[in-house]
């Protein structure tokens, strides 16, 4: 065999060895980064995924919040109806508490003046409600414009049933001496002059109180009693 040619095939069996390793090599690096891909597009899958349920649970807790904000806004609203309510039932407590204490010192006058010895006094359910309204008043802003108590009614006929048939009874129990006494000092009750309103807070009070029961401030009568007129021994006798 030829020697040229010899060394040629041996050269050319080299040259093939290393292109051969060199696809192999390739080919190995083409494989790792095979698995990289599919390694990442696994991850993004699973990203994908977790993002998906992310979105799902975002969804969810917009709906809670959007309940949550819906349920506080009606119990927002229930609040102010309810203390609306309270308010107004309050008032009208304050109000029938001034008209019992008004008819309770009617009675207690009319009854003092038939000589019955027993008086309406106030109830602790009274006093333990006027403490804590006088004490949240105390603790709220004072109001512009004071709350007037109804009057007393000033005609029997006006007085409500359960007041006339206590002021029947107490007029049978009267004695007969002094029955006659009875319908004319009623009548004199029932035409005393209207009350007067407190220059300082408003508060309907009676004439000849000295202070007033809302505000404790000292009232002035606005018809004070007139010194009576003396006559003069010179002056001649009027004739009618």
């Amino acid at each position: 065999m030829n020697l040229e040619v010899f060394s040629n095939n041996i050269q050319n069996i080299g040259k093939l060895r290393h292109g051969i390793d060199e696809f192999h090599k390739l080919a190995n690096e083409i494989r790792k980064e095979e698995e990289s891909v599919k390694a990442l597009e696994n991850h993004i899958a699973n990203c994908n995924g977790i993002k998906t349920e992310l979105d799902m649970e975002r969804r969810n807790h917009a709906e809670e919040l959007r309940q949550i904000n819906q349920d506080i806004n009606s119990l927002e609203d229930i609040t102010k109806s309810t203390k609306s309510e309270v308010e107004k039932r309050k008032r009208t407590i304050t109000v029938a508490m001034g008209v019992v204490d008004r008819m309770r010192g009617f009675i207690n006058e009319n009854l003092e003046s038939m000589n019955i010895g027993h008086k309406l006094e106030t109830s602790e359910e009274e006093q333990l409600f006027k403490q804590t309204f006088e004490r949240q008043l105390s603790d709220q802003a004072p109001p512009s414009h004071p709350m007037m108590m109804p009057d007393m009614p000033r005609v029997p006929s006006d007085l409500p049933v359960f007041l006339q048939s206590l002021l029947n009874c107490a007029q049978q129990q009267q004695p007969p001496g002094t029955m006659t006494n009875l319908p004319r000092n009623m009548i004199n009750r029932h035409r005393m002059p209207p009350s007067f309103v407190c220059e300082n807070c408003g508060a309907n009070i009676h004439r000849n109180a000295p202070t007033c029961p809302m505000c404790k401030m000292k009232t002035r009568s606005k018809n004070p009693k007139k010194k009576s007129r003396k006559m003069y021994s010179g002056l001649p006798e009027a004739s009618f």
